[in-house]
């Protein structure tokens, strides 16, 4: 699995790789209903989630791997209406 986690103008974030080993492996030691997080009803899912438990645990293996990467969020001056404008004309 590939990863990418954004913490801005951080490093603590990367791009990281979780071998299916490591799946497994947090897998067998949480079980199916701490391993996923079902979607809470009413609301639009995009899809069943990995718990935050099990997603720590995968990111902190050891063969876990991960490059890290600073994020920096730049202020962009930009309109969103005028741009919206400008494009049907």
């Amino acid at each position: 699995m590939l990863l990418v986690q954004i913490f801005w103008n951080s490093s603590r974030g990367g791009f990281y790789f979780i071998p299916l080993e490591v799946q497994n492996d947090i897998f067998n030691k949480l079980g199916n209903d701490n391993f996923l997080t079902m979607p809470k009803a009413g609301t639009n899912p995009r899809g069943v989630e990995y718990s935050k438990e099990a997603l720590s645990m995968m990111v902190s293996h050891p063969l876990t791997r991960r490059i890290e990467i600073y994020w920096e969020k730049e202020e962009i001056k930009h309109d969103v209406y005028k741009r919206w404008i400008d494009y049907w004309e």
